[in-house]
């Protein structure tokens, strides 16, 4: 059986009420934003189009916030679903973002390199020496809503597949899984992310026939999980600008793209018992089909102000270029 990925967008601040019966609760609405409108094997999922990537101006479930668009400075949870032999030890999925700029009314898209200030350092290029900043995820976070059982049973089945690997016994080995789930995993920065073993959780069937390894099927599934975003205060340029050589300039010169939206766009690769120069295989460029065009991926929208937005293979969403989540939390005086 081979690998194949599914994504699932969970970006919360912006549009919390999409995804939460209110505001700062846990309690999950149900609702996600799908690759497109069919799973995993191409069947229809039976989701609403409005529920697919990417996540976009009029994604919003109430139609009164149809101008609602996601601020530089958010994050955004997902996961992928993957099938067959990836639950090893050193197995892990590999995520290279790109970035592209398209106009307010959609007609023109371009390459472009981000830059924000960093705390030692300002106009830091993404994708640069300079781009240092990692991000640590939480398996069992809050607003992830896992299931304690699962967690549970990925630990009992990793420790039943690995014994003969693993140096401890299974009620040392549970314990330490237990806390590891609780702790910060480092997964990379804005240029590129590897989501290790650490962040997955099995979810193979758990009904079998006699004679089936119910370790082995449980673990056929894996659900992986992880977060992205960028910097609140971005700048962003034609690919290529030579910022480094402009000597003297304002936050707000005019070469600084402002009015449209950064689209963050992912290439999603499997990686096989560690072996980082040799995807197994890839979301896009996979050997037997492209996986997004499986999933019902839409490559031309309209907003609900009547922006047509021509997209691309992997793109996840747009956030709005001038606008910052350091607005949602400005200072105002009474007078």
């Amino acid at each position: 059986m081979g690998e194949q990925l599914e994504i699932t967008s969970k970006a919360y601040l912006s549009l919390q009420l999409a995804f939460r019966q209110q505001k700062k609760s846990k309690a999950h609405t149900g609702r996600y934003y799908w690759v497109g409108t069919r799973n995993i094997d191409g069947y229809v999922r039976g989701n609403e189009s409005r529920y697919t990537l990417p996540i976009k101006r009029g994604s919003h479930p109430n139609d009164g916030f149809k101008n609602v668009t996601v601020k530089p400075g958010y994050h955004f949870k997902f996961d992928l679903m993957t099938k067959g032999n990836m639950f090893g030890p050193n197995d892990s999925i590999r995520i290279t973002p790109t970035f592209e700029f398209v106009s307010r009314d959609g007609k023109r898209r371009q390459d472009v390199d981000l830059y924000y200030h960093a705390p030692d350092r300002n106009f830091v290029r993404v994708g640069s020496s300079f781009d240092t900043i990692e991000r640590e995820i939480t398996l069992n976070e809050r607003l992830r809503n896992l299931h304690p059982l699962q967690i549970e049973q990925t630990g009992r089945a990793f420790y039943q597949l690995y014994r003969h690997q693993l140096s401890q016994g299974e009620q040392v080995f549970m314990q330490q899984w237990l806390r590891q789930v609780d702790r910060p995993t480092k997964t990379g920065g804005f240029s590129h992310m590897k989501i290790p073993g650490e962040l997955r959780l099995f979810r193979g069937p758990t009904q079998l026939p006699n004679g089936v390894n119910p370790y082995r099927a449980y673990a056929a599934e894996q659900q992986w999980y992880g977060e992205f975003g960028i910097p609140s205060k971005i700048y962003v340029v034609q690919k290529g600008f030579p910022l480094h050589r402009q000597f003297s300039f304002r936050e707000d010169a005019s070469f600084f793209l402002k009015d449209g939206y950064i689209i963050v766009n992912f290439n999603v690769e499997t990686i096989r018992e560690g072996r980082m120069n040799d995807p197994h295989l890839q979301y896009i460029h996979a050997p037997l089909s492209n996986q997004w065009r499986r999933e019902g991926f839409v490559h031309s929208v309209t907003d609900p102000y009547g922006a047509t937005f021509h997209l691309k293979d992997g793109d996840i969403l747009l956030y709005d270029a001038a606008q910052s989540s350091r607005d949602d939390y400005r200072v105002r005086g009474t007078h």
